[in-house]
């Protein structure tokens, strides 16, 4: 019987540090619409052909549309937290699913940074960490996955 509470524990824990995430991801691309929003950007009216725009240039013209996606999937993700801590099988589900959107995302934009810089010299340091950056996130997010998954704690969701 201990062992059944010290899952139900961990999956509140779990629970809370999904929320946790699901804030940060929030504000983050929140204030990141702001900032860019107020500092002018995206406000140019030089309009460029889309065969020729530079992979820095195409993350600049969607900023704020990749922000408001990503806003979304966060306000998502803290649903999907909030309800995971009262053990919803639909919660496990949904957070497992967002946490595969966002290894995705991760490796989507790592790469679409990494291939931005290539050929830049200069921006070899910076390469380097678009892959540990995308390791860092990606890691956690995986492992998420599999220990919602788990035969031994799906069984504790309703």
């Amino acid at each position: 019987m201990e062992t059944s509470n010290q899952k139900s524990k961990t999956i509140t824990n779990i629970g809370n540090a999904i929320t946790a995430l699901s804030a940060m991801i929030i504000f983050g691309n929140g204030m990141g619409m702001f900032s860019f929003t107020m500092l002018g950007f995206g406000n140019s009216s030089v309009e460029q052909s889309s065969n020729n725009i530079s992979p820095m240039g195409w993350i600049f013209e969607h900023y704020l549309p990749v922000c408001l996606s990503m806003v979304i999937i966060g306000i998502i993700y803290l649903l999907g937290g909030i309800f995971i801590r009262k053990q919803k099988l639909w919660a496990n589900r949904l957070v497992s699913l967002i946490s595969g959107i966002l290894f995705l995302v991760v490796w989507g934009l790592s790469i679409f940074m990494f291939s931005a810089m290539i050929g830049q010299a200069e921006l070899h340091t910076f390469r380097i960490g678009t892959i540990v950056t995308a390791l860092f996130w990606s890691i956690p997010l995986v492992l998420l996955i599999w220990y919602l998954n788990k035969k031994s704690i799906l069984k504790h969701f309703v």
